[in-house]
């Protein structure tokens, strides 16, 4: 296969008047679609032996640079079908090695990283629900898991106080207030507040309700 990926794009290409539209996309649009697809699928075969961030990377690149072409030489029309084809390929054909690379980022604090596999995989709105999942699974920032469970009132609302910071640190630092990732962080911060802090022999429920009445108590 011919792996000069410019070859096919008409140069002069600049204006299409709606009377011809149907002619160009006859005509040039679904060859060109055709010929982007394939080779697409000749490069995504090369991609996916580079690291899960690599390959991210490779593929925004991929993404800007299509999109730099039809602002260049086609007309707006093109940009549709052509991003539906790289999502399919670069994407959601990918999507389980994508999703199975995603926990160890969270798990080592590759933030940076896993926000950037967000922003670009999470423009698919179907993907949202498992990258959620994945999030409210392994998001944790190591910083918390070394502290030791107390039933002190005061010591408790400050520790519950310091691992809400922390969580929401690493969420507006990385991932810019996202509404979906923050709505996910919210929960992950919540259930490991209510499984972690307390004692093991302590009644989670009721034993958190009571330090915290009895924080008020002494706030009074």
């Amino acid at each position: 296969m011919n792996s000069n990926e410019d070859s096919f794009v008409p140069y002069h290409i600049d204006q299409i008047p709606s009377s011809k539209l149907k002619i160009y996309k006859d005509n040039f649009e679904v060859p060109f679609l055709q010929y982007r697809e394939e080779f697409y699928r000749w490069e995504v075969v090369n991609l996916v032996e580079n690291s899960i961030n690599e390959y991210l990377k490779k593929v925004e690149q991929r993404f800007q640079k299509e999109i730099h072409r039809v602002e260049l030489y086609l007309h707006p029309s093109t940009l549709t079908p052509l991003i539906k084809k790289l999502e399919q390929i670069f994407i959601l054909d990918q999507l389980e090695t994508i999703y199975t690379e995603a926990k160890p980022l969270l798990h080592n604090e590759n933030y940076s990283d896993f926000a950037f596999l967000f922003k670009l995989v999470g423009r698919i709105l179907d993907t949202i629900i498992e990258l959620k999942k994945i999030v409210e699974e392994n998001f944790c920032p190591k910083v918390i898991k070394s502290f030791t469970p107390i039933d002190v009132p005061a010591n408790y609302i400050k520790l519950i106080l310091n691992i809400r910071e922390e969580f929401f640190k690493v969420a507006q630092e990385f991932f810019n207030k996202n509404e979906h990732f923050i709505a996910v962080v919210e929960k992950r911060c919540r259930n490991f507040i209510n499984n972690n802090v307390l004692p093991e022999s302590a009644d989670n429920a009721g034993k958190s309700a009571e330090l915290l009445a009895q924080y008020c108590d002494q706030l009074l």
